[in-house]
Parts: structure tokens; C-alpha cells; sequence
């Protein structure tokens, strides 16, 4: 089953379970809300697409966010290392091991404004013409 995912602009030296949504709490910002009334609750990427804006807290920072879909280029796939790795692959075994999937995340910035220059944003918003012109066939 897809697992909900956030992408945060900071570290958490943590690895585990966290009961994520009790603490961080996520809305969708409309039309009605007066923070956002010049957009009407969207935020535009840099090829031209509207995308509903998300809002939350995290450690009392204000952050806001998109939800970035993977449907059109594939699936997330969420892995843990099954012990050391040379040794696995010169056992032609898999040295990782998928434990769950992901269709989509949320990309969370301080600012969606700020974030422009985020290697990681921009990897995400051009990397679906990059796959298309490594797949598409050649004329």
C-alpha cells in the first residue's frame, strides 16, 4: 500500500516510525483563505502547470508545499540496505530491499518562492521532459 511522504527542507537525524500525521498537520490552501486570495490557493511551476498549495508547521516554521505526482514517470520506491552491499552484489544478490512504495509527495519549502532555486525542485519539474526525450525514439 502507498505510504503518505513529505519532502522537508531540513534533516531529522531520526530513522523509524513517527506517528507523522498527530504532530504535522497538512491543509490545502483555497480560495476562502486570506493568506492566499491574489492566487486563489495555487502555485504555478516553471513549465506552466497550477498546483493546489499545502500549508503546515513544522517546529514552528511556517512551510508551504506542492504535492509533486509520479504517475507519469513511475513509482517511489522507498528501500533499506540488506547488509553490506559489495558482498551482496558479488553473490548476485539484490543488496537493497524494497519495504514500501510511493505515488506522490508533498515538496515542502519555507517559502514555495524560495524555493526556485532548490536543486531539488528543479529536478522534479524537469525531470519528466528529460525521461521523454531519453525515450523517445530516434528519427
Amino acid at each position: 500500500m502507498p505510504v503518505a511522504l513529505h519532502r522537508l527542507p531540513c534533516s531529522i537525524k531520526y530513522r523509524g516510525e513517527a506517528r507523522v500525521t498527530n504532530f504535522f498537520k497538512v491543509t490545502e490552501e483555497s480560495k476562502s483563505d486570506s493568506s492566499c486570495e491574489q492566487d486563489g490557493g495555487k502555485f504555478e511551476t516553471k513549465n506552466g502547470s497550477q498546483k493546489p498549495k499545502f500549508k503546515s508547521q513544522f517546529q514552528g516554521q511556517r512551510l508551504e508545499g506542492y504535492k509533486v505526482k509520479l504517475e507519469d514517470i513511475g513509482t517511489g520506491l522507498i528501500v533499506e540496505s540488506q547488509g553490506d552491499c559489495i558482498e551482496s552484489v558479488q553473490a548476485e544478490q539484490s543488496p537493497l530491499k524494497v519495504i514500501n512504495q510511493f505515488n506522490n509527495f508533498i515538496l515542502w519549502n519555507r517559502t514555495l518562492e524560495s524555493g526556485i532555486h532548490d536543486n531539488l525542485r528543479q529536478s522534479v519539474e524537469d525531470w519528466p521532459a528529460i525521461a521523454n526525450l531519453v525515450h523517445d525514439p530516434i528519427e
